[in-house]
């Protein structure tokens, strides 16, 4: 058998030799020049080496030492006496450059708890940390809990909350959930216990009514503790703000940055300066991007940096995607998390960051896009058990069906969103809000209003300034409604926020809802320039979804002013927008009312714009991977548009596509 082969390979080789075997085995990299320094330190001849090479235990390969098969070592291991291992750990130890690989072995060296190796473990677990590497940080300090001595109960309570943190960001939030609710029931009252209690608050309970509690009973056992303080009160502004209570919500985040200013502590002030810039965002302050910048230099000075949820480089790509207006900006600060996620092994937030991108990316017209973020998101949801995402998700789901067609898996999707959102702000906005945009696609203004109004008092009742995008489609219901004095009330409320915020989609869907209240006052010149207003606006911003819109009331507006021309011009370029980022709901209403012009019909083989386009590409040999770049399509838009061209044309193949073409041109 293959031990038996082992076996008689091991009986051939010298004391020299073995350990040699030994070491190549206990390390990380064995250099040839580490072997050396362990035969050296085992008191071995240095030809140890070239005697295992020879007798083919070892090999040299790129640089390393390298066993000839796995059960050499393991077997030569497993053979030692335990004061022979730590024997050999303790060489190890000694001859290792790496820090981390040494405090390893003179863990693997101790048989008992030793205060001095525990040291030595918890300054490589930070230096593990510090590098990136949460899950070896985790394992390091695991082994320093085991070997610090049980009349250390302080240190080793520090240790084991040091080691939730590092369970958490490493995706075992069980693990970290275990220890601080233990730590939380164990400890004597006082800092540590506020510290898991808030732990608990801040890392694993969504739900107001949970954290609350334990957020007030941290709070109070933090007496004194600034640092401590600080940090509860920031997550005490994160979960009013979740509770729709943004009063208290702003009230919380000024304590907490009082607080905070008062540590010193760059690790306390970044975070709580980040909480209080989504605060002053939401309440329409000014003074959230000084807040913001501030937070994010702060941030630089934190030697040790806890996990990236809670810095202010997160919030302030959440806050840039959640804004929507700086399509550059908002994608570079995403990247910037997204690699700071990814060198850290974090997918606790990465999965916190997908799902409001995959949002923006159906804002910005990227439909295929925002489904591989959607995939990639839950993904990492999965890995990391970021459980409280799930709704937001199902709601980025339900929000590509709606976009793409289909209403009904949206809408039953969206009501699934809504109640595992269980009414946290801001996820059930977002479902109230899809579900009575369903509504008025298809023709239920009435349904859309009674979805539309209450979301939009919650959220208003406790101070919440900052325009939502609820209210241009509660505009449009109020219009198709008759209530045209609600619309203009509503319409010159959201503006005003909207300017005073600086919010450009506001002022983009803005300008569309005057547009269309005007046109049902019949002010349709007046109508006319707000529309194109909006259509530039959109235009600047790159919101695809919000352009095909205003392009879409812009053509039925010059229509009903007898510019029929005019009309399906604008309907076009309304059909081409929808059609490219793969928006089958408007594209399909669009059609509808370019039959309603009264033009000459196209005949059912004239190509639209984007068909020709497409097939042009195709027929000189493009695959549709790079059509979709040249044009600035997803794949699957491509895909539909060649599936109408062959179908108009009455052919099944580029070849076909391109002779066709051909004979189009000569004629």
């Amino acid at each position: 058998s293959l031990r038996e082969l082992v076996a008689e390979r091991l009986a051939t080789l010298t004391p020299a030799a073995r350990e040699a075997v030994l070491a190549s085995f206990a390390l990380s990299r064995p250099a040839p020049a580490a072997i050396e320094s362990a035969l050296r330190a085992a008191r071995r001849s240095q030809s140890g080496l070239a005697a295992a090479v020879e007798a083919d235990a070892l090999e040299l390969r790129h640089g390393l030492v390298q066993l000839r098969h796995p059960l050499i070592g393991s077997t030569l291991y497993d053979e030692l006496t335990p004061s022979k291992r730590r024997a050999l750990h303790a060489r190890l130890a000694v001859v290792s450059e790496d820090p981390e690989e040494a405090a390893r072995h003179h863990a693997l060296a101790t048989s008992a708890p030793d205060e001095e190796v525990a040291d030595l473990l918890e300054d490589a677990a930070r230096r593990a940390r510090n590098r990136g590497a949460p899950d070896a940080a985790a394992e390091l300090l695991d082994l320093a809990l085991s070997l610090t001595p049980g009349d250390l109960r302080d240190t080793h309570s520090r240790r084991e909350f040091a080691l939730a943190q590092d369970q958490y960001v490493a995706g075992d939030p069980e693990g970290a959930r275990t220890r601080w609710r233990r730590l939380a029931d164990e400890a004597a009252p006082g800092a540590l216990r506020a510290e898991a209690l808030w732990s608990l608050a801040q890392f694993m309970e969504t739900r107001p009514d949970v954290s609350e509690p334990l957020l007030a009973q941290a709070l109070a056992e933090a007496d004194g503790e600034f640092a401590l303080q600080a940090n509860v009160e920031t997550t005490w502004a994160r979960v009013a703000w979740w509770a729709s209570r943004f009063g208290d919500s702003e009230t919380h985040a000024n304590a907490a940055v009082e607080l905070a200013e008062r540590t010193g502590d760059p690790a306390v002030l970044a975070p709580a300066l980040a909480e209080a810039a989504v605060v002053a965002r939401y309440r329409g302050r000014r003074q959230w991007r000084e807040l913001l910048d501030r937070a994010v230099a702060v941030e630089r000075q934190i030697e040790s940096p806890p996990p990236l949820a809670t810095l202010p480089t997160m919030v302030r790509a959440l806050i840039y995607l959640a804004v929507g207006d700086e399509t550059e900006a908002v994608r570079a600060y995403v990247e910037e998390v997204r690699e700071l996620a990814r060198r850290r092994g974090d997918e606790w937030a990465l999965a916190s960051i997908l799902a409001p991108l995959c949002e923006f990316e159906c804002r910005v017209g990227d439909l295929e896009t925002a489904a591989q973020h959607l995939a990639e998101g839950r993904e990492s949801m999965r890995r990391a058990e970021a459980w409280h995402l799930v709704p937001s998700y199902t709601y980025d789901s339900a929000l590509i069906d709606a976009l793409a067609g289909r209403v009904d898996e949206a809408r039953a999707q969206a009501e699934e969103a809504l109640a595992e959102s269980r009414e946290l702000f801001p996820i059930s906005s977002r479902c109230g809000w899809l579900l009575g945009f369903l509504a008025l696609m298809e023709g239920r203004p009435g349904e859309a209003l009674d979805r539309f109004e209450p979301e939009l008092d919650r959220i208003r009742a406790d101070g919440l300034f900052e325009p939502v995008r609820l209210e241009t489609d509660l505009i449009e219901a109020l219009v198709l409604l008759g209530r045209l004095d609600d619309a203009e009330e509503s319409l010159s409320s959201f503006l005003e926020r909207g300017r005073r915020v600086g919010r450009q989609w506001a002022l983009a869907g803005g300008e569309r809802c005057r547009g269309v209240l005007l046109a049902s006052q019949g002010r349709l010149d007046e109508a006319a320039e707000a529309l194109e207003q909006a259509v530039q606006l959109s235009e600047k911003l790159g919101h695809t979804l919000e352009l095909g819109r205003a392009l879409l009331a812009q053509g039925i507006v010059t229509r009903r002013a007898k510019r029929k021309r005019e009309a399906d011009e604008a309907l076009a370029r309304a059909l081409e927008v929808f059609e490219r980022s793969g928006m089958t709901l408007f594209a399909d209403r669009v059609q509808a009312e370019r039959a309603r012009i009264g033009l000459r019909p196209h005949a059912p083989s004239e190509l639209t714009e984007t068909e020709q386009r497409v097939a042009e590409l195709a027929a000189v040999g493009r695959r549709n991977g790079e059509i979709a770049v040249e044009l600035f399509m997803s794949v699957r838009a491509v895909e539909a548009n060649l599936t109408r061209a062959y179908r108009k044309l009455g052919i099944r193949s580029r070849s076909e596509l391109a002779s066709r073409l051909a004979r189009t041109r000569r004629s």
